[in-house]
């Protein structure tokens, strides 16, 4: 028996068939393939729209992240170097700690629907140690849980060292500040003395 072959107007893409179910039309790659925006991407833009460009570091000087073993040795012209790379660096890391929490945010929405939907089908009496460590060894949600659990663990860690690092640069930025008062104040004394002297003769 011969084989039967399909007319050829079934095997046009795109089009709907009479006849065979489910109908369906063919969508553009576009569409398939887009990624959903995340939290970060979608405030960002808006933000953007809104006029509002998120700081960078951009060319920052590296060299001047590291304060010297003796600041009162530095010129001034590198001082003052000294200060505008800092404080570029603090308004970079608060950009960066925004972001980081916006992806927290993210990471944590989806593990607590995971949580939702596995902790729904355990006893109410049941600890939330016990309940977490069900969450884990879930058939169907398991791999993902912990895959996400380690993110927001990578995120969190790294949030605490940018806040830290946060903390540093504002202390270092008071000793640059301090040091400067102190030119500024010594520079002024000694013009005042220069003048008196003048008066004197």
């Amino acid at each position: 028996m011969a084989e039967k072959k399909l007319p050829k107007q079934l095997l046009k893409k795109g089009k709907i068939q009479r006849g065979f179910s489910p109908d369906t039309t063919e969508a553009p790659i576009e569409e398939l393939d887009a990624p959903e925006e995340s939290i970060l991407d979608t405030v960002e833009r808006e933000l953007k729209d809104d006029g509002i460009i998120l700081f960078d570091n951009e060319n920052i000087l590296e060299d001047y992240l590291r304060l010297p073993a003796d600041i009162t040795e530095v010129p001034s012209k590198d001082l003052g170097r000294y200060f505008n790379t800092m404080t570029k660096q603090k308004m970079w890391v608060r950009t960066l700690l925004g972001r980081t929490g916006a992806l927290l945010r993210e990471l944590e929405e989806e593990l607590d629907d995971i949580r939702g939907k596995v902790y729904s089908q355990l006893p109410a009496k049941m600890s939330v140690k016990e309940k977490e460590l069900k969450l884990r060894s879930d058939e169907r949600y398991g791999e993902r849980a912990i895959e996400l659990l380690q993110k927001v663990a990578i995120y969190q860690e790294k949030r605490n060292i940018l806040v830290d690092y946060l903390d540093n640069l504002v202390d270092a930025i008071f000793n640059i500040s301090r040091e400067i008062s102190r030119r500024e104040s010594d520079w002024n004394d000694e013009t005042r003395e220069n003048s008196i002297e003048r008066k004197r003769r």
